[in-house]
C-alpha cells in the first residue's frame, strides 16, 4: 500500500494589528482556509489538505499561541483574538471556503457570523458549540460534559496545562489512558501549548451561545460528525445543523472526534462535494 499523500506546505506569515499570523499553504486554485482544533498544530492537517490541493489552495493558519502566531497573553486573551487572527488571513484572500475542526469549528462559525461576505462556504467538523447543549437542556450531552464543566479542578487555572490536566483532556477525546501510552515525542507538542489549550477549553465550556445566534449564520454550511464520537460532540453537531438556515448534516461512519487527522478520505470527499456545490460566483 502506498504511503498516504501529505500536502507539501510552505510556511508564510502576515502581520495585523493583533500581531503575527503564521499559516501553511499548499495547492492551486480557489482558497480554502482550515482552522485547527485545540492542541493541534497546522502541520497535523497535511493529509486532509492533500485531498484538495489539486483543485484548491489550502491555507492552514496557526491560532494564537501555536507555531509563530501571537503574541499569546493568557491574562488578556479572549476567543475574539483567535477570530481576528483567522480574519486577518481572510482579509488577504478576499473570500474563501472556510473549514473548522472542533474548537476551530467554533472559530469558523464566529467568522461566518461576523464576515459572511468573506466566506464562500462553511464546513465544520464537530464544533464545540456547548452552549446549544445547555440551551436545549440536552441531558445526554450535558451528562457527557459533566466531568468537565462541574469539576472545579478541571477549570482551575492552577491545574491547566499540567500533565494530569492534559491527560484528562486527551483521554476524553480519544479513550481512557490514551495519554499514558503516548510517547514523550507525542506529548511534547501538547505540553508546549498546554496553557493555551486550557484557555480554549475553559472558554468553550463556559460559552452559552444559543440557537438564535447560530441561526444568523446564513452562508451554506455543512456540519460533519463522526459515527463513533463523544455524546456531547454528536448532540452539539445535530443541534447546530438543525439551527442553521442553510445547513446540512453528514455523518462519517466509524469516525471519532479526531477523524480529520486520520479518516481523511471520507471527510475530504464530503467537504470537497460541499465546496464544489457552493463555488464562488465572483
Amino acid at each position: 500500500m502506498p504511503p498516504p499523500r501529505v500536502a507539501e506546505f510552505e510556511s508564510r506569515r502576515i502581520e495585523h494589528p493583533g500581531g503575527t499570523v503564521e499559516y501553511l499553504r499548499a495547492g492551486d486554485g480557489p482558497p480554502v482556509v482550515l482552522v485547527h482544533a485545540s492542541g493541534m498544530l497546522a502541520t497535523r492537517y497535511g493529509r486532509l489538505a492533500a485531498q484538495w490541493t489539486d483543485r484548491y489552495t489550502v491555507h492552514v493558519p496557526h491560532l494564537i499561541g501555536y507555531g509563530a502566531t501571537g503574541p499569546f497573553d493568557e491574562a488578556t486573551w479572549t476567543v475574539a483574538d483567535d477570530v481576528a487572527a483567522v480574519g486577518a488571513l481572510l482579509d488577504t484572500l478576499g473570500e474563501a471556503h472556510l473549514v473548522g475542526h472542533s474548537y476551530g469549528g467554533w472559530i469558523a462559525l464566529q467568522l461566518a457570523l461576523a464576515r459572511p461576505e468573506a466566506v464562500t462556504s462553511l464546513a465544520v467538523y464537530e464544533p464545540t458549540v456547548f452552549g446549544l447543549l445547555h440551551e436545549a437542556e440536552d441531558a445526554a450531552g450535558l451528562a457527557d460534559l459533566a466531568q468537565f464543566h462541574v469539576d472545579p479542578w478541571f477549570v482551575d487555572p492552577a491545574n491547566g496545562g499540567t500533565d494530569r490536566w492534559l491527560g484528562a483532556f486527551v483521554d476524553y477525546w480519544n479513550q481512557v489512558d490514551f495519554w499514558q501510552v503516548m510517547t514523550p515525542e507525542q506529548r511534547a507538542p501538547l505540553r508546549a501549548v498546554g496553557r493555551k489549550i486550557f484557555t480554549e477549553v475553559r472558554t468553550a465550556l463556559a460559552d452559552r451561545t444559543g440557537r438564535a445566534v447560530w441561526a444568523g449564520v446564513e452562508v451554506p454550511t455543512r456540519v460533519v460528525r463522526g459515527g463513533r464520537t463523544t455524546v456531547a460532540a454528536d448532540r452539539g453537531s445535530r443541534l447546530l445543523a438543525a439551527a442553521l438556515p442553510a445547513g446540512d448534516a453528514v455523518e462519517i461512519p466509524r469516525a471519532g472526534h479526531l477523524a480529520p487527522l486520520v479518516r481523511v478520505g471520507p471527510i475530504g470527499a464530503a467537504l470537497a462535494e460541499h465546496f464544489a456545490a457552493h463555488a464562488s460566483e465572483t
